[in-house]
């Protein structure tokens, strides 16, 4: 099994260097900003606005900045929870397909009868697994992934019902609908952005004093570049932030790369580290449980790349 194996989700890998990412894409637009001050008000000499002008356009930015920020990160925490519930759920997907395994097991041996498959019945589960993968890493469609849900957990719980399971398979499709629960509450936060007409404001406001920190009336020259950079690096840097933070599932097939290991027997091994670009959620218990159970199983999907 595991020589057929073609691929496997070993771990999200993530850019080299997460925290420095937003920072470190902005130093141009801070870049630009200096040049532009450099060119306009020590040049040309063009200093048409005072800094205290500038001070209170920033302090209102700001302000607005806190109140966005404020309301995006409490939906930023609701979204960390949403991959731990969903682990949660494909693990049970997975233990009440062992339990009715291990009940048929001893059902056979009691009666002489022949048990589950439990290599099949694993099978349906690893699917729905990899689907939900596929689905983060933006590779399948909302509806390929629903479908996918009702398909395999359909045919589990048919499995289990005419194998005289009949509380497994009822459980199998309570399971299946608290899953589409969670995706669909996953994918509102994917689409929804947080008051648009606050954010357009506050874009406003930004460019305003970034502009006004250009052209502002300072006579020292370090100390004019030094306040349009810095003011350029912070709202720039903060407008960022905020809007990564806005989509904190925003993961694609270039970030969630397969990496196959491979141990002196020969088996497929995986490294697990977190997925994401510099504010997206952890993904680590959909990997965890993924690869446990891929491990445990040796079933080993995932051959869509």
């Amino acid at each position: 099994m595991f020589a057929r194996a073609t691929s496997i989700i070993s771990y999200a890998q993530n850019l080299s260097s997460t925290r420095w990412y937003i920072l470190l894409r902005l130093l141009p637009k801070c870049l630009y900003a200096i040049l532009l001050r450099l060119f306009l008000a020590e040049l040309l000499n063009i200093r048409i606005f005072s800094t205290d002008l500038a001070n209170t356009f920033s302090q209102s930015a700001i302000f607005v900045l806190a109140i966005l920020i404020a309301g995006v990160l409490e939906d930023y925490k609701e979204a960390e929870t949403v991959p731990a519930s969903i682990a949660a759920c494909l693990d049970d997907f997975s233990e009440v397909a062992e339990l009715a395994v291990v009940l048929s097991a001893a059902k056979g041996t009691r009666e002489g009868t022949a048990g589950l498959e439990g290599q099949s019945l694993h099978r349906e589960v690893m699917s729905i697994l990899e689907s939900i993968f596929l689905f983060l890493g933006e590779m399948i469609s909302d509806r390929e992934v629903f479908a996918s849900i009702s398909s395999h957990s359909r045919l589990l719980a048919s499995r289990l019902h005419m194998a005289g399971f009949e509380s497994q398979g009822d459980r199998v499709m309570e399971l299946a609908g608290d899953l589409r629960k969670l995706i669909f509450r996953l994918h509102v936060i994917k689409r929804t952005d947080f008051l648009e007409s606050g954010t357009a404001l506050m874009q406003l406001l930004v460019y305003i004093t970034i502009a006004l920190s250009i052209l502002s009336d300072n006579e020292d020259v370090l100390e004019g570049l030094s306040f349009t950079g810095f003011s350029a690096l912070q709202f720039f840097y903060v407008m960022e932030l905020l809007s990564d933070i806005d989509d904190p599932f925003e993961y694609s097939k270039e970030k969630l790369l397969p990496v196959l290991r491979e141990d002196e027997d020969g088996k497929k091994l995986v490294m697990m580290e977190g997925a994401g670009q510099s504010a997206e959620v952890d993904l680590f218990p959909i990997l965890f449980v993924l690869v446990f159970r891929a491990q445990l199983t040796a079933i080993f999907l995932y051959s869509t790349l």
